[in-house]
């Protein structure tokens, strides 16, 4: 955007993105000086005359941290866009700041239980109930579970609403029955109900998620390595990331089950790779 937005900075390397797409929504990530937001603006207005595509204003928002009420006022009176705040969710994932709570992760949960309560029971049989979880309501946890690490009392309220929508059809109404929940978890081949279990579901999605950011080359997984590594080993100091909170503690789990495949030897570097700890030139403080 020829250097005129002042972007906001993200560690000493890496630098965050000026913006983002999805679909047809366009974030910006920027610094709110007056003249890079008349600049932002005209490139808005140019967008429009050249596309024929026109900004809604009432459904943009910009999110304010940590400036005066007047500079955001004054912000909202340039561009004309809603004032946000966090919380807010976005394609049905919760952006908040700091370490998931249950409040922050609560109204996805609430989502599932209305739509478990508003499915039709006296129409569905036991294996329509079975589909519906399978293929509706774990689909919704998808992507907040694949991103945040819920807390233990939130998984075990969202299953014990789907056992109960399972055995009774209500999901306020337990019903007495026989089969651990662990059991009916296992695929069909094994004799369960090939349903997932949460707990073990965000787990596994975390470990995933921690496993890209390792050895993920995307810009995304390099700025997160660049703000949480110091010497090729986590800072144990506290920053207020959602996501960091969610991986820090997966890591102890990656370190003590992987290992080193050296392969043909070409990408591996005696010295300066870190195969115990640290690397063997920094513990022995070899130039």
């Amino acid at each position: 955007m020829d250097g005129k937005l002042n972007l906001i900075k993200g560690t000493r390397k890496i630098q965050l993105p000026s913006h983002s797409f999805y679909v047809d929504d366009l974030m910006v990530y920027y610094k709110g000086n007056v003249s890079g937001l008349e600049y932002l603006k005209e490139i808005f207005t140019r967008y429009a005359l050249d596309s024929g595509q026109m900004i809604n204003t009432s459904k943009s928002t910009f999110f304010p941290r940590a400036i005066s009420t007047a500079r955001t006022g004054q912000i909202q009176q340039l561009l004309n866009f809603n004032i946000g705040s966090l919380p807010f969710d976005y394609l049905g994932v919760p952006f908040f700041k700091g370490k998931p709570k249950v409040f922050n992760l609560q109204p996805v949960a609430d989502k599932i239980k209305a739509k478990l309560s508003t499915w039709k029971t006296s129409l569905l049989s036991m294996a329509g109930r079975i589909q519906l979880v399978r293929y509706v309501i774990q689909r919704m946890l998808m992507y907040s579970i694949f991103i945040y690490s819920w807390l233990c009392s939130l998984i075990k309220d969202v299953e014990k609403w789907i056992r109960n929508f399972i055995w009774s059809g209500d999901v306020e109404k337990r019903k007495l029955i026989t089969i651990s929940w662990k059991k009916i978890c296992r695929p069909l081949s094994q004799g369960g109900l090939s349903l997932r279990s949460l707990k073990d579901l965000n787990t596994s999605t975390n470990l995933n998620f921690v496993w890209r950011t390792l050895f993920s080359q995307e810009d995304w997984a390099l700025l997160i390595k660049d703000r949480v590594f110091r010497n090729s080993k986590p800072i144990k100091h506290h920053i207020y990331s959602s996501l960091w909170s969610s991986m820090k503690e997966e890591f102890k789990d990656i370190n003590n089950n992987t290992f080193w495949l050296l392969g043909n030897g070409n990408k591996i570097n005696f010295w300066n790779d870190c195969w115990c700890g640290a690397p063997l030139s920094q513990a022995l403080q070899i130039p």
